[in-house]
């Protein structure tokens, strides 16, 4: 965990690149959004939401480092009910093959992708597609509860999540 030096040292060098102009920009990208995971599992919501909100200044140069799959739980939760909710219709149509890869994935224990599902639900975006993979998740989480060998417990609990949605 980095002491509360390192975090201001962070965001002193975070305010230097937003400084930067767009064409300098794209290759800080990274940085800024591991500084994002940093600020939101530290809890310094004023920070993160400074982070955030230039990251959505940069619009689609974000997309390409996203790599929501190798994020943890923690940044997706943020990402689901902090970020999400701030892009427009437009940025979520580019994103929308990252997004939709994250609800692919079969997350029975911390669940982010259907954290991911119903985020983009609520805004009525790239419904059809999400309808369908949870159609599927739905088939596929029976067939395994059906077959007994994994923790019925644990499936049941994702399973009466997925059926809320």
């Amino acid at each position: 965990m980095d002491t509360f030096e390192d975090l201001l040292k962070k965001l002193n060098q975070a305010k230097e690149i937003m400084e930067m102009d767009n064409n300098e920009i794209e290759e800080q990208i990274p940085f800024l959004i591991d500084l994002l995971d940093t600020y939101q599992n530290a809890h310094l919501e004023e920070a993160a939401e400074t982070i955030s909100n230039y990251l959505l200044s940069l619009q689609n140069l974000i997309i390409p480092h996203l790599d929501l799959l190798d994020k943890d739980s923690n940044f997706i939760n943020y990402f689901c009910f902090y970020f999400l909710p701030k892009c427009s219709d437009k940025l979520i149509a580019s994103m929308k093959d990252e997004l939709l890869t994250v609800i692919r994935r079969n997350d029975f224990t911390e669940e982010t992708d259907l954290m991911m599902a119903e985020s983009l639900l609520k805004r009525y975006l790239i419904v059809d597609e999400i309808k369908g993979i949870l159609k599927e998740k739905m088939t596929y989480v029976q067939e395994i509860m059906q077959d007994g060998k994994r923790n019925r417990l644990l499936l049941g609990d994702y399973f009466e999540h997925l059926k809320r949605i």
